[in-house]
């Protein structure tokens, strides 16, 4: 039996890097976007709108407390990837993030 379910995508942040591949997830029957945090409002409210986004927010944290939220994609300057990314992964999410995941060896955990 296939499983039809479409995998549940999040993003935090919404800038041009997101946008890029907030593309590749909306055009992938097998996902959904299901959530976006970015501290911009112009840029929520449009991605939000471009791609039918149902859940906006400007704390990210709102979408680490989704339970239908399967995958979070961090999309945030360098700086905060090891925060963000570290939260995501306590909050029992999958986490999607491009390099780098630190911005020195020290700071991961």
């Amino acid at each position: 039996m296939a499983n039809n379910k479409k995998l549940q995508i999040a993003f935090i942040g919404g800038g041009m890097i997101a946008n890029a591949h907030m593309r590749y997830f909306h055009d992938d029957r097998r996902t959904e976007i299901r959530g976006l945090a970015d501290l911009n409002e112009t840029a929520l409210n449009n991605a939000g709108a471009e791609y039918g986004i149902p859940h906006l927010t400007t704390d990210y944290k709102a979408l680490l407390k989704d339970p239908k939220i399967d995958a979070i994609v961090v999309c945030t300057p360098p700086g905060l990837h090891c925060k963000i990314g570290n939260d995501v992964l306590r909050a029992g999410k999958h986490l999607i993030m491009e390099k780098p995941l630190t911005r020195t060896p020290t700071e991961a955990p």
